[in-house]
């Protein structure tokens, strides 16, 4: 709030960013003497300034008021487990409660404060321990559309606005972050297997992500522009543009599902040529448009070659072919009768292949 950006370490250090410059909370040495070695889990604002802090383990969340002087004051929550609290500005931390048994997880406590922060409201209280055993490690975030979506180990659950439970699932095995979009999906990432996404109440898998699927993936994060930033435990950070793709094949237009050459010309245009099959597909953007070369029995195509003055040349089983324009092309014409495979241009417009 106020144009601050926010951050906290694991050991509870308070920091923000303000006018091109961090500023350290003059708290921190006390805040990590009273933490010891209580982590942090999560932290929210509220308009007033006022930071609350989920910590994991049997303690209470804290309240540190900025206009009170920095001023630390615990609050306590109903016994029994896990709790959400919603701050006034619609913030949102989770953690554990304080349990004087220390018998936790055995509920799910969601709670409001009230008065800007100076006392807590119980809402709702669910027995999860029923449905979903003693889980740990949880996130939560509050979507576009004002419900919240969090974790419980394994189990993703999605909440409305009257804090009704509106979907849950349990994958297979622990998640370990959750993550939003502008179009209200949110991103899941798990301890194994590929990064899935919950959209209208289902959870997708996409292919596109199959090859991090082993990355033992920690985190994600959705830039303004849609791409995808995923964190890793060994192996940094991977960047996918988008998970979405389109296949091409004869049943939207390729002559044959066995491509056997594939050549960009210098207007973007993108040649394919299938197993032996004398029709070219020339592919812009989602359009598809087609030349040929001469239908001899059993020609296959080798290779393709776009010299400077716009035309192609087309190797093939039965000899050189070319065509003059690329913009409108036709039915290419025979260069050379002899066969061949790769080619080159030289800068005074000969071509060599063999």
């Amino acid at each position: 709030c106020k144009g601050r950006i926010w951050f906290r370490s694991y050991n509870g250090a308070l920091s923000y960013y303000y006018n091109d410059s961090i500023h350290c909370l003059p708290i921190n040495t006390k805040l990590k003497r009273m933490l010891k070695n209580i982590p942090v889990a999560s932290m929210a604002v509220d308009s007033s300034d006022n930071i609350y802090l989920g910590l994991i383990g049997s303690s209470p969340p804290l309240k540190i008021s900025m206009k009170d002087n920095y001023s630390i004051s615990p609050m306590p929550l109903p016994d029994n487990g896990e709790y959400i609290l919603f701050t006034p500005a619609g913030g949102i931390i989770m953690g554990n409660n304080y349990i004087p048994d220390s018998n936790a997880n055995t509920s799910l406590i969601v709670c409001k404060t009230v008065s800007n922060g100076s006392r807590v409201h119980l809402i709702k209280e669910y027995d999860t321990l029923r449905t979903y055993g003693r889980l740990k490690f949880s996130r939560a975030i509050r979507l576009a559309n004002g419900n919240t979506a969090f974790t419980l180990g394994e189990a993703f659950l999605c909440m409305d606005k009257f804090c009704n439970i509106t979907y849950s699932k349990v994958l297979p095995s622990v998640i370990l972050d959750i993550s939003k979009t502008k179009d209200n999906k949110v991103w899941i990432t798990t301890a194994e297997g590929a990064p899935v996404c919950y959209t209208n109440s289902k959870i997708i898998n996409y292919p596109a992500l199959g090859p991090i699927k082993d990355k033992r993936l920690t985190s994600v994060a959705v830039d303004a522009e849609g791409g995808m930033w995923f964190s890793s435990l060994y192996d940094g950070v991977y960047y996918l543009p988008s998970v979405n793709f389109k296949v091409w094949n004869t049943q939207n237009g390729l002559p044959g599902n066995k491509v056997d050459v594939l050549g960009t010309a210098p207007d973007s245009i993108l040649w394919i040529s299938v197993f032996r099959n004398p029709k070219l597909t020339l592919m812009r953007h989602d359009s598809l448009r087609y030349c040929s070369i001469p239908n001899i029995a059993g020609i296959s195509i080798n290779g393709l070659l776009f010299p400077k003055n716009n035309s192609v040349w087309i190797s093939t089983s039965n000899g050189i072919f070319g065509l003059k324009n690329t913009l409108q092309p036709g039915i290419a014409r025979l260069l050379s009768p002899y066969a061949g495979r790769d080619m080159i241009s030289n800068t005074d417009r000969t071509v060599w292949y063999d």
